[in-house]
C-alpha cells in the first residue's frame, strides 16, 4: 500500500517538472497582461466617463441657451443688435423703427450729466424700456461668464450659441453698427458695472473697455493708488 502511493507521488512529480517550463511561462504572461488590462479597464472607464459628462454639459448649455432665446425681451434685444432699421414692438405696446439712434439715446448713462444739462429730465417710457431690456439681455450674457469662471463649462460649449451676439457687441470695425452704437453700449455697459459681461467678451477676442477708462488704468499712478484704497 504504502509502496503504491509513493509510485502515485513519483509519478505526479515527474509530470510537474515535466511541464514547469510552460507553468513558468503562463505566470510570466499573466503578470504581464493583468496590468495592462487592469489598465485598458481604467482607460474605459475614464472615457465613458467623460463621455456622460460632456453629454450632461451639452444638456446644460441647450437648457440655458433654450431659456435664453426663448425669452422674449432677448428677442428684442437680438431685433435691435441684428438691425439697423426696422419696427421692433414691445409687449408694452411701445415700438421703435430707428433701431441704431433710439437705442443710443437710451443707454447713454445720464448719470455722466450735471445738473443743468439740456438732457438731465430722464428717460422717457421707451427709453426707460429700452434700457431695462438690455440690462436682462446683459445679465444673461453675465451668467454664461459665471459658468464659465467656475468651470462648469468651457467657453467653446457656448461659442456656437454666442459668437454671432458677441461679435455685434464687440466688433467695432464691423460696418454693421455705426462707431458712436459700440461707444455708448460699451460706456454703458461699464458705467454699470457689467464686469462679468466686459471678461465674457474677452474670452472671444474683444476688448469693450472704453478707451478713456484703458488710459486711466494703465496709469501707474493711479493703478498704486487703486491697490492703496483697496486694503
Amino acid at each position: 500500500m504504502i509502496f503504491t502511493i509513493s509510485m502515485v507521488f513519483a509519478y505526479l512529480f515527474k509530470d510537474m517538472e515535466k511541464y514547469k517550463y510552460w507553468i513558468t511561462l503562463i505566470k510570466e504572461v499573466v503578470s504581464i497582461i493583468t496590468p495592462i488590462i487592469g489598465f485598458f479597464l481604467f482607460w474605459r472607464g475614464v472615457n465613458q466617463y467623460e463621455k456622460e459628462q460632456n453629454w450632461k454639459k451639452a444638456e446644460f448649455v441647450a437648457k440655458e441657451i433654450k431659456e435664453f432665446r426663448s425669452d422674449p425681451i432677448v428677442k428684442d434685444v437680438m431685433l435691435m443688435l441684428d438691425w439697423n432699421r426696422r419696427e421692433v414692438k414691445f409687449s408694452s405696446g411701445e415700438s421703435i423703427f430707428y433701431i441704431d439712434f433710439e437705442v443710443c439715446e437710451a443707454l447713454k448713462a445720464k448719470t455722466y450729466y450735471k445738473e443743468g444739462d439740456a438732457d438731465e429730465d430722464g428717460f422717457s417710457t421707451k427709453q426707460a424700456l429700452i434700457r431695462d431690456h438690455f440690462d436682462i439681455f446683459f445679465d444673461y450674457l453675465e451668467k454664461f461668464e459665471v459658468f464659465i469662471d467656475i468651470e462648469l463649462v468651457k467657453e467653446k460649449d457656448f461659442r456656437p450659441y454666442l459668437k454671432y451676439w458677441i461679435d455685434l457687441i464687440g466688433d467695432a470695425k464691423s460696418v454693421r453698427k455705426p462707431a458712436e452704437f459700440h461707444q455708448v453700449l460699451w460706456n454703458y455697459i461699464d458705467f454699470f458695472g457689467y464686469e462679468k459681461l466686459q471678461h465674457l467678451m474677452q474670452r472671444y477676442g474683444y476688448n469693450i473697455i472704453p478707451a478713456n477708462k484703458q488710459k486711466i488704468n494703465g496709469n501707474p499712478l493711479f493703478n498704486f493708488f487703486q491697490k492703496m484704497t483697496a486694503k
